[in-house]
């Protein structure tokens, strides 16, 4: 399963971080929105509560008269009530109170008042207030009784409010989270197609400039390049030193042949030792793989030259060459190299064919596949496994698909790619599969 990108982790991070702030908020502002509208309630009952208190005679009864100080106490409005209870006697007015109950602890004391809850005989869910007064003659309670809906109604009007807030908050803090990350992450994605183009050989280096979190990395990696290249000349000149170094006695030796006049087999074998190290000079010469310049060339182009040149070589036995390569067709391979590994197996195709070779490309992601198939005899299912192991030549296994195909092979195996042999569905010959790297355009 491939990983999370930085991007998601971090805008998802970050949006859950978001989530809980905003959640938090929002209970944090309905609890002290719900304290304050409570407290606003309990400040008119208290008025109330005091009223009554201080209508309390001498003698311990409740006088009615001193209620009209208070229209409120007096005449309560809809829905609210009072109650008084003392030895003397009890008074009520309003609403009357049922199954009244205060929690404990005791809720919202402000100077010996405290809350409960209680029920009208209709029902409705009641918010009360109480005192209780101690008295030389004994205990004093005060009960006063409002609707819940005096709470619940602001409370619901304010949580609509406050929900419609944090939404578009939280709206904002996604798109600005976004934003942040697009704007964040930017110098990662450029120093990400730097190094793209690095690989695809359009760059020498990435980038210094880089934000300071990424300039260690940018530093690190073009002096990572820079060793490789280093090593790369390295095994270059050591290379070309070598294959100098035997070609001056091979043709001196070529030469002495010559003056002898040895066997026409001797001086093809000295030929053909000049011809590999001739070649391999030049691989180490070119490295096309390498870092810095990459090697680069036209797949297209390359097959259609390849087709002119065996149909010219085999125009007597009118080969028809099917080329299915699409124009262009970019691939990271030195151009040289790509002819020569093209041109020995549509060589060998030919060579074999009875009437026909197929050459079909098909780009797959970073790869581009390449086939060619013939319609001749092929070659056994056991020989194609035995040329598959590592060190096997299939010049030593079967006729026509020899040195060639192993140079091929070597190639191919240098610029990361691989090759199979098979059976071909379609023409019942030989099928060649190639998978090179593509040149990616950034």
């Amino acid at each position: 399963m491939r990983p999370l990108s930085l991007h998601a982790r971090i805008g998802v991070g970050a949006m859950l971080v978001a989530i809980l702030v905003l959640m938090a908020t929002s209970y944090w502002l309905t609890e002290n929105l719900n304290t304050a509208i409570s407290e606003i309630i309990d400040e008119r009952m208290d008025v109330q509560i005091h009223a009554i208190e201080v209508a309390f005679g001498p003698d311990g009864r409740l006088d009615r008269s001193r209620l009209f100080r208070l229209r409120e106490v007096a005449v309560p409005r809809t829905s609210w009530g009072w109650q008084a209870q003392s030895p003397e006697g009890a008074w009520q007015e309003g609403v009357p109170i049922l199954r009244a109950g205060f929690a404990m602890p005791r809720k919202h004391v402000i100077r010996g008042v405290y809350s409960g809850n209680g029920y009208t005989p209709s029902g409705a869910w009641m918010r009360l207030r109480r005192k209780e007064i101690t008295t030389p003659g004994g205990m004093r309670v005060v009960t006063v009784a409002a609707p819940e809906e005096l709470l619940k109604h602001p409370l619901a009007n304010i949580d609509l409010i406050i929900r419609r807030q944090i939404t578009m908050l939280a709206i904002f803090l996604i798109v600005a989270i976004g934003l942040l990350l697009s704007l964040g992450l930017q110098p990662l994605r450029l120093l990400r197609d730097q190094v793209a183009r690095l690989r695809n050989g359009e760059r020498q280096s990435v980038a210094t400039s880089q934000p300071a979190e990424l300039w260690a990395l940018a530093r690190e990696l073009n002096e990572l390049v820079e060793r490789n290249q280093a090593g790369l000349q390295s095994a270059r000149d050591h290379v070309a030193n070598l294959a100098h170094a035997i070609k001056t006695p091979l043709a001196s030796l070529a030469l002495q042949l010559d003056l002898e006049e040895s066997s026409t087999l001797s001086r093809a074998l000295v030929a053909q030792i000049g011809d590999c190290i001739a070649h391999h000079l030049h691989r180490a010469r070119s490295a096309a793989i390498g870092l810095g310049e990459r090697a680069r060339c036209d797949l297209a182009a390359i097959g259609e030259d390849q087709v002119l040149t065996m149909q010219r070589l085999f125009a007597d036995r009118h080969i028809i060459i099917d080329n299915r390569i699409p124009d262009p067709c970019l691939v990271q391979v030195d151009g040289e190299d790509m002819n020569e590994m093209l041109g020995n197996i549509l060589e060998n195709a030919c060579r074999f064919a009875r009437s026909r070779v197929e050459i079909a490309c098909i780009v797959m992601g970073r790869d581009i596949h390449l086939s060619i198939c013939d319609d001749g005899p092929g070659i056994a299912p056991e020989a194609i496994a035995l040329a598959m192991q590592p060190g096997q030549r299939l010049d030593e296994q079967s006729e026509g698909y020899g040195f060639g195909l192993v140079i091929t092979r070597e190639l191919v195996d240098l610029y990361g790619g691989q090759i199979l042999l098979s059976a071909s569905d379609d023409l019942g010959g030989l099928a060649v599969s190639l998978t090179l790297p593509r040149q990616i355009a950034v």
